[in-house]
């Protein structure tokens, strides 16, 4: 039996030196990984933390937006930081650009973080968003090719959200009129990356849910919280739900407390 690499026939050597091969590159696989895991799991809270030090008065800006809602004011301060980190993940880890492929300010890039971290803030401790890959903002409200119309807003399977600047910032500047774009795609952008689910025929929510819309169906007497869009299909409903959830919630828990109950627990709270 040979007891060297020099006393190995041509083909044992061969074998010797591909069993290494795959030996060496079978550790670095596994290091990599390891390496990989590690970064992308302490990575995002590094940098939201980083971010937050440097643009603080972009973070303080954005809370400008929601400072008024009830369900902020209700936050303790542990409550609050999450909020804050979580938006600064997102910020770190999601594309934010123009429609004209020019990347957001980061005022602007923050507000819409903020709003995404705090329609999902009750689901999970680490808010990423899985599937958001990112979001392009229009000027104003834009066409798309998919529903040949006209839109405000726009939250693709794809992992890409669309919303128009103006229609966002007039969303957070009137919070009486029944609609909030930002928390709107929001809450479509949680069923997407499947943060919450409904149309299953074991989900409560969704048993009323389509209870009340079939009513208001055929007999619309519903004209305080929902606009007449909400009752289209149930995926715009929920997004209404969402919407007047952290807008109105004292009128919305007095006038329908069993779907408010419901849309509550399905975020979380």
């Amino acid at each position: 039996m040979p007891n060297s690499f020099a006393d190995q026939t041509p083909d044992e050597s061969i074998s010797y030196l591909f069993g290494s091969v795959i030996a060496l590159l079978t550790v670095a696989i596994v290091l990599f990984s390891i390496i990989y895991f590690v970064y992308h799991l302490f990575w995002p809270s590094r940098a939201a933390s980083q971010f937050f030090k440097k643009n603080q008065h972009v973070v303080e800006d954005g809370l400008i937006l929601i400072h008024h809602l009830p369900f902020f004011k209700a936050l303790d301060e542990a409550g609050k930081k999450l909020l804050i980190k979580n938006a600064g993940i997102l910020f770190e880890t999601v594309q934010f650009k123009q429609a004209d492929g020019r990347f957001l300010d980061k005022s602007k890039a923050y507000q819409v973080s903020l709003t995404l971290a705090l329609v999902a803030l009750g689901l999970e401790r680490k808010n990423h968003y899985g599937h958001l890959s990112s979001v392009v903002i229009h000027p104003e409200i834009f066409y798309t090719d998919l529903l040949e119309q006209n839109v405000k807003g726009l939250s693709l399977g794809k992992g890409i959200m669309h919303l128009s600047w103006s229609d966002f910032e007039h969303g957070w500047e009137h919070n009486d009129d029944r609609y909030n774009l930002g928390l709107h795609e929001a809450a479509h952008m949680l069923l997407i990356c499947k943060y919450t689910h409904i149309n299953s025929s074991y989900d409560g929510w969704t048993k009323v849910a389509r209870q009340f819309i079939a009513n208001q169906s055929i007999n619309p007497i519903e004209k305080v919280m929902f606009r007449p869009y909400a009752i289209t299909n149930l995926d715009e409903f929920w997004a209404c739900c969402v919407e007047q959830f952290f807008e109105m919630p004292e009128m919305f828990s007095i006038k329908h407390p069993l779907i408010y109950q419901l849309t509550k627990s399905k975020l979380g709270h």
